[in-house]
């Protein structure tokens, strides 16, 4: 079950290539049970904001095509708000050399991705980003809803 889905996200991944430059709903392919909507840079570094409307799970997926980890290795995860505002690591598995998924704790870094006003920046298995909130609350509000949960007002 786990390689499964870990198949349709890595499809789901990578089946856009209109994504970029903004917050975007992301394509699943017909019968997925996911919603998503992600950012895409001009590298490649991508976060997707995922709901499994199946089991009614979040996640969030990171493509770091500066990376080269080790498929099942777990990989600290920091998320952190323009207004200095952080929760603890979280933990990402290795699904692919550039992708990690984090599942569970998800909703920590979408909480504190929630809290900046401005911008958001990760920590990766050693690699920083930084993201654009512009259209995030608005383009990621019907995943959350999708399972079963919304931005507070």
């Amino acid at each position: 079950m786990i390689r499964i889905g870990c198949c349709v996200l890595a499809f789901v991944f990578f089946a856009s290539e209109a994504i970029g430059a903004e917050w975007e709903p992301w394509p699943s392919p017909q019968g997925s049970p996911l919603v998503a909507a992600g950012f895409n840079h001009d590298d490649g570094g991508t976060l997707l904001v995922i709901c499994d409307t199946k089991q009614r799970l979040m996640s969030i997926m990171f493509n770091e095509p500066r990376a080269t980890w080790k498929e099942g290795d777990r990989i600290e995860v920091t998320t952190r708000a323009d207004d200095g505002s952080q929760m603890k690591p979280s933990a990402g598995i290795v699904i692919a050399p550039t992708r990690i998924v984090v599942k569970d704790e998800s909703t920590w870094d979408l909480y504190t991705m929630g809290k900046a006003r401005s911008f958001f920046a990760t920590g990766v298995g050693g690699y920083a980003r930084v993201w654009p909130l512009a259209n995030f609350k608005k383009t990621t509000g019907p995943v959350l809803q999708a399972c079963g949960d919304h931005w507070p007002d």
